[in-house]
């Protein structure tokens, strides 16, 4: 046209190079390439972190673009430089970004981002760790690890930790703060402790009580049911039994003493 933009397919070219057809099964853009391989680059010269040098770009021609929620642009991936002195040494190294529009309700944002280390963030341009996902989710989880075998479906394996001094799995609050549950790499386990001192270690961060429950379908699941074990406020010893049942304690397979509803000892 006019302005030097080129349309393949297509009479009205909105960039330097347009195509178009409307089959979903025509191919629009075929590169081949020799022996060794195909290649498409994208790029420009670019000093600034996190500047953009390629744009890869989906769109639906069928969006009326009169304004961002019905912009022809719905999902891209980015690639963008990473400096830390203006490329002063030619050396920036790359990170890919992810990003998708809803639908009718504003622009395409980023949702997932590849750094130059590997390490993948999902809801999260900041990456800390080789999978980082974070998002502000309400009433509702975060996320789902589900196996659908109907017989022999594992769950979740994690290998991790070699000793005391390293943690397997580390289980706090949305601030990061609080030791709810720690698997230390030695296999002791802390509930509120990150250095459980026993196999199973409770641990309450105040003066107030540390308590196990034990309770089942017949018993009901309140806190006045059941069975409760552990140390209360006074940091006394307590072997509670809420239910109307008896209390048996044995050695050698044998029971050695019996208490009954009642209070009777045998």
């Amino acid at each position: 046209d006019a302005s030097g933009r080129v349309g393949i397919g297509i009479t009205t070219p909105g960039a330097t190079l347009g195509s178009f057809t409307g089959g979903v099964s025509d191919g629009v853009l075929e590169v081949a390439g020799n022996s060794d391989h195909a290649l498409i680059a994208l790029g420009k010269s670019a000093t600034a972190d996190d500047d953009v040098v390629g744009v890869l770009t989906f769109v639906n021609a069928d969006n009326s673009n009169g304004n961002a929620a019905t912009r022809p642009a719905i999902a891209g991936i980015m690639g963008h430089i990473e400096t830390s002195d203006s490329n002063g040494g030619d050396d920036s190294g790359g990170n890919l970004t992810f990003w998708t529009k809803p639908e009718a309700t504003g622009e395409w944002t980023e949702k997932m981002r590849i750094d130059s280390a590997g390490n993948v963030g999902i809801g999260t341009s900041t990456v800390n760790y080789p999978l980082h996902v974070e998002k502000s989710v309400n009433a509702d989880w975060v996320g789902k690890v589900r196996n659908s075998h109907a017989t022999n479906g594992y769950g979740l394996l994690i290998h991790a930790g070699d000793d005391a001094s390293v943690k397997s799995l580390s289980v706090a609050n949305y601030a990061g703060a609080g030791d709810y549950l720690t698997v230390r790499g030695d296999g002791l386990v802390g509930i509120g402790t990150a250095a459980p001192a026993n196999n199973l270690h409770v641990h309450q961060g105040d003066s107030g009580g540390a308590l196990e429950s034990f309770t089942n379908t017949t018993t009901g699941a309140a806190s006045t049911d059941g069975v409760i074990v552990g140390l209360d406020g006074n940091e006394n010893a307590i072997f509670w039994n809420y239910e109307s049942t008896k209390m048996y304690f044995g050695t050698n397979n044998d029971t050695k003493m019996t208490i009954d509803a009642a209070g009777m000892v045998g």
